[in-house]
């Protein structure tokens, strides 16, 4: 389980990186340049808790899966924090 968490994480950490590399050249800086904070490690890691979630909507074709997985994104980005 540790092992799957540092995965997610460091698979996250990779993502964001690269997509702010790439978003810099919009920003006109042709070095591409990309970012990233230590504390998202523990966020990208947290992926590990959607793996049930994962094992249950397997058998569902595509479009339904994809429908969940944007609900429940959009869901606990947009949920206000809880401090």
């Amino acid at each position: 389980m540790i092992y799957r968490f540092l995965t997610y994480g460091m698979i996250g950490w990779l993502m964001e990186i690269i997509w702010t590399g790439l978003g810099s050249i919009l920003r006109g800086e042709w070095r591409l340049v990309g970012q990233t904070y230590l504390w998202m490690l523990p966020i990208y890691g947290c992926g590990i808790l959607l793996e049930p979630i994962h094992e249950r909507i397997r058998p569902l074709p595509w479009f339904f899966r994809g429908l969940v997985w944007t609900s429940l994104i959009f869901g606990i980005e947009g949920a206000p924090a809880p401090f």
